[in-house]
Parts: C-alpha cells; structure tokens; sequence
C-alpha cells in the first residue's frame, strides 16, 4: 500500500476541522436565528394578550357603567314624567341625590373615562351618540319652551336613548365575543 505524504494527512486534518467549525458555526447561527425569532414572536404576542387583556376589561366595565348610567337616565326620566303628571311641569324640580347628585357625576366620568379607552371608533362613536340621547332626555324645559313642548322633546329623546342602548350593549357584547374567539383561535393553535 501507498504511502499517505505526510503534508496530505496534515492538509486533510486541517480541512476537516475548518469544515466541521464552519458547520458548527454555520448550526449555531442558524440556532440563533431560530432563538431571536421564537423570543420576537413570543414578546408580540405577549404585546397582543395584553392589548386583548386591557380591552377586554375596559369593555367589561364600560358595559357595566354604561348600565348603571342608564337606570339613573331611566329613573330621571321617570321622575320627570312623575312631576309632569302630577304638576304639569317637565324637569322644573330637582332631581333626588342619587340620580342628579354626586353618584350620577362619578358615573359619567367613569363613562367617559372608560368611553375613550374602547379601541373601536364605531363603538366609541355610538356610545357618544347614546349618552347624548340620554343627557338630553333629562334636561328640563328651556327658556322659550313649554313644558308640554319639554316633554315631547325629553320622550322622543329618551326612545332614541333606549333604542341606542340596545345596539351599544348589543355591539359591546358582540366585541367581547369576538375578543375571546381570537382568544380561544389564539390557544388553539399554540396548544
């Protein structure tokens, strides 16, 4: 048998181990790669679920404010139409503490508070078309109006204010159904 020279053994060593690190680093790279996109997907996504998580409980309590904020309008309203009944006049007495006093100012903050957090302009937008519907339904009679006149104002106003409230809390339940089908999509997928 042939002898192997000895700078051809050498020179194949070398060029053995210089393609064995170039692989080595070529894996490690490519580790590396993999590792920085798994840790950009996991902080948009951790970035979605807090995104998902904050509407979510906005959404929660802004239907919850937004039901409160209609029974005292309700209430307002009736305590209106009780007066006119019995005085012929609309919206000429004081409304009770609790529907005109400090609860009903803490109500409308948080409504209001809570209204610019909703992500959805078109929520945003009916939620500002109901609750002027329901602030006008309990104004009492201005300067040049009759009480007769106020209250055919304040009625009309307060069937647009309950018909906006249906589609309000019918569009808030219908966002938060979809927040947690994208949730459920969402871990479903990474299951």
């Amino acid at each position: 048998m042939a002898e192997v020279p000895l700078w051809v053994a050498v020179v194949s060593s070398l060029g053995g181990y210089a393609v064995a690190a170039a692989t080595e680093y070529l894996r490690g790279r490519q580790a590396l790669v993999r590792e920085r996109e798994a840790r950009r997907e996991a902080r948009q996504a951790a970035r979605e679920d807090a995104r998902e998580s904050f509407e979510r409980e906005t959404l929660i309590a802004f239907q919850d404010t937004v039901a409160k904020l209609m029974r005292t309008v309700a209430r307002a309203q009736h305590e209106n139409e009780m007066e006119f009944r019995r005085s012929g006049t609309w919206g000429r007495r004081a409304l009770p503490d609790d529907i005109g006093g400090e609860q009903q100012l803490v109500l409308v903050h948080d409504f209001q508070r809570l209204r610019v957090r909703v992500i959805d302009d078109n929520l945003r937008q009916l939620a500002e078309q109901w609750w002027a519907a329901g602030a006008s339904s309990s104004v009492g009679a201005l300067r040049e109006e009759d009480d007769e006149a106020a209250r055919s104002r304040a009625n009309a106003d307060w069937e647009r204010c309950a018909m906006l409230y249906r589609k309000l809390v019918e569009e808030i339940g219908t966002r938060l159904r979809a927040l947690v089908a994208t949730w459920d999509q969402q871990r479903g997928r990474s299951s």
